[in-house]
């Protein structure tokens, strides 16, 4: 190998790594990711995706679902390759995937390459990140945007490149990110606390700026939002949040801290890293329904933050001997941590552990659909119907919704007479449901989250006592399914 081939091999090492990252990150998104069972949330998008095929619209009657920005292109992508779970999929794998870019050239830019590098490498074999990468939902394309607009915030604000087109691309991305879910109302907030916080003056441009982003945003989406707004349950649920991801990334979050408050070189950074979590994490701790993914696209943040942390430890152990230890030490945590490097066909959702106390558990059920439609399927003769909560599972594996079971929570609330969703008829109380068994046979299907107080108990001992179980199945504490037939 001559000199100027280890020349290039030096300058060029880490394109040469954050494509073979990217590469891993693909096929670890990729493997296998139609196989698992489709969920309840899925099967929300998925249906979705269906009525877009069927009239080229995402409302439905009296109540919509609002999933447009990820649902109109999977409905082109579905039309195009069949309706299957790889097709519902392949949107949050390609966004999930060029994540990883993305945080690396973001990253570089305010940080510098090592640091990028690091960056990207977690996510790139970050559980969830792969899990989340692998959904029929919207997550990872949030995700993207929300880092995008930061991205190009800076490029503008900084004076990188082409200012108009930087601009152009923030307001763009910001819009996207609104549009996607209203967490994204948070970008321009975050840029206003961050340059408070760091004396920054803001010129008129942009107060204009970050006031009339939102501004837009509301007009084009102001009855989902307003709606969204008023169904709010608040309530106070930080703990829940800072206990999920201290017992999941505790080894991570050491050295992040380390970076806020050791790192002073660094500080612009690490405050701005540090106002992105919090003005997330303040809101989401006072809603009611605690949805631990509505963090997770703070996580590259903590990533950033623990690879600043890690590199600067190593800066300030003067004893060469003691320089591994920090590594050692980061990546034990990554081994035991919530990082995985190898392929799997099945990832779980965030979830309490429900031997831990506490006065409430939250979690994500990912029970087998397969497996029980595809024993209904089997089993079902021409006249049976079916009963569930979730209709829109019947509507995706048998071709027609069914029953709908009412049930309680604290945000949505069915409409008299049919599901908006999906059509099922509603049975509002257990005497329209004695009526349909007394008239009809069938199946119920329930989950766990039906036991777990979603259907009221006097429903749930009818079912249990008229009814024959004819199929149980279990995958974790919180994804089970129960048959019954009758």
């Amino acid at each position: 190998m001559n000199y100027s081939t280890i020349e290039w091999l030096k300058k060029s090492s880490p394109q040469i790594i954050i494509i073979i990252l990217i590469l891993l990150g693909f096929w670890l998104r990729f493997y296998n990711f139609g196989e698992q069972s489709y969920w309840i949330d899925e099967g929300s998008t998925v249906n979705t995706v269906i009525q877009i095929e069927k009239t080229g619209d995402s409302h439905f009657q009296t109540n919509s679902y609002n999933c447009g920005l990820y649902c109109f292109p999977t409905a082109y992508i579905a039309e195009s390759f069949g309706g299957s779970p790889e097709s519902m999929r392949l949107l949050s794998v390609i966004f999930g995937t060029a994540f990883i870019y993305l945080l690396y050239v973001f990253t570089k830019e305010i940080l510098g390459t090592n640091i990028a590098l690091l960056s990207s490498f977690l996510v790139t074999f970050s559980y969830i990140d792969i899990a989340w990468s692998r959904q029929a939902r919207w997550y990872s394309m949030f995700e993207f945007f929300f880092w995008a607009a930061f991205l190009f915030y800076f490029r503008y604000f900084e004076n990188r490149g082409n200012k108009k087109v930087n601009l152009s691309i923030f307001i763009i991305t910001t819009l996207i990110s609104m549009s996607i879910h209203p967490l994204g109302f948070l970008i321009p907030i975050s840029l206003i606390v961050y340059s408070y916080i760091q004396k920054r003056k803001l010129s008129l441009e942009h107060l204009l700026l970050f006031v009339s982003i939102p501004i837009m945003a509301a007009l084009t989406s102001s009855h989902s939002l307003i709606k969204i707004i008023g169904a709010i349950p608040f309530s106070y649920t930080l703990p829940y949040y800072i206990s999920y991801y201290l017992l999941n990334y505790w080894p991570i979050i050491i050295f992040a801290l380390i970076a806020l408050f050791a790192h002073q070189k660094k500080k612009k950074n690490t405050v701005f890293l540090s106002v992105v979590i919090m003005t997330s994490l303040i809101p989401l701790s006072f809603y009611g329904v605690v949805n631990y993914r509505y963090a997770f696209h703070l996580l590259p943040a903590i990533f950033i933050l623990a690879s600043i942390g890690l590199f600067f430890v190593i800066e300030n152990i003067e004893k060469k001997h003691l320089k591994y230890l920090p590594v050692v030490i980061f990546i034990v945590a990554l081994i035991f941590g919530n990082f995985t490097f190898q392929p799997k066909t099945e990832y779980f959702l965030e979830s309490d552990t429900f031997q831990n106390k506490r006065p409430k558990y939250f979690y994500t059920p990912q029970p087998d659909y397969n497996k029980i439609f595809s024993y209904i399927r089997e089993n079902k003769k021409d006249d049976d119907v079916t009963i569930s909560a979730h209709p829109q599972m019947e509507k995706i594996y048998l071709g027609e919704a069914g029953y709908l079971l009412k049930y309680n929570t604290p945000i949505f609330k069915q409409v008299s007479g049919k599901d908006p969703f999906t059509g099922a008829d509603l049975l509002e109380n257990i005497s329209e449901l004695e009526s349909v068994v007394s008239t009809k046979h069938g199946y119920v299907v329930l989950d766990f989250m039906d036991i777990d107080g979603n259907i009221d108990g006097e429903t749930l001992d009818f079912i249990r006592k008229k009814m024959n179980l004819v199929l149980f199945d279990e995958k974790n504490a919180h994804s089970k399914l129960w048959v019954y037939k009758f």
